[in-house]
């Protein structure tokens, strides 16, 4: 019976760990979405980030956001609202995170995968190319240990206009860094 007992305790213990681990991350990984919002627009005063919301659970989440290039400038050491008839850049960003201490079968707190779901305001050809990419094509793997991999592979694509002809093979970029 102590055995039994025992048994079950370790299974309790070590399924209340992992959902602990997963509500910390789901927490922290909120919080920093949003201090990378506000340093993002303080930094680049021709940027706003708009239209946030998050849907899923914890282990599941999507963050949806808008980020808006253009339409700013800066008067009086402020940002102010860019003359009427000013139409901004859109990218409407969707980025399906996986919390938890074993995300997509790795152990990490976890992984990001970016989607660029919509634009508004680029040239149709590169509207076409950014919605020809794949979710999977931008991935962010976070660590326990406060450092991020990122993966990215933009696909090999081509562009005619009147003028010239262009064509660019895939270009795959990894980077390093802290959070």
């Amino acid at each position: 019976m102590k055995i039994k007992t025992g048994v079950a305790a370790a299974i309790v213990l070590v399924a209340g760990g992992y959902v602990g681990a997963t509500a910390f991350t789901h927490w922290k990984l909120g919080q920093a979405y949003e201090a990378q919002f506000q340093k993002l627009e303080k930094e680049v005063p021709f940027l706003t980030v708009a239209d946030t919301k998050v849907e899923g659970n914890l282990f599941a989440s999507t963050h949806r956001y808008t980020l808006r290039i253009g339409c700013k400038v800066l008067a009086n050491e402020m940002a102010q609202p860019s003359p009427a008839g000013c139409k901004p850049i859109e990218f409407v960003v969707k980025d399906h995170v996986r919390t938890g201490p074993f995300p997509g079968m790795r152990f990490a707190a976890a992984v990001v995968e970016t989607e660029i779901a919509e634009t508004k305001g680029l040239p149709e050809g590169a509207q076409k190319y950014l919605a020809g990419m794949k979710r999977q094509d931008i991935q962010t793997v976070f660590g326990y240990d406060g450092v991020y991999r990122i993966a990215a592979r933009l696909p090999a694509g081509s562009n005619t206009s009147s003028a010239r002809k262009e064509a660019w093979s895939e270009f795959q970029v990894n980077a390093t860094g802290t959070v």
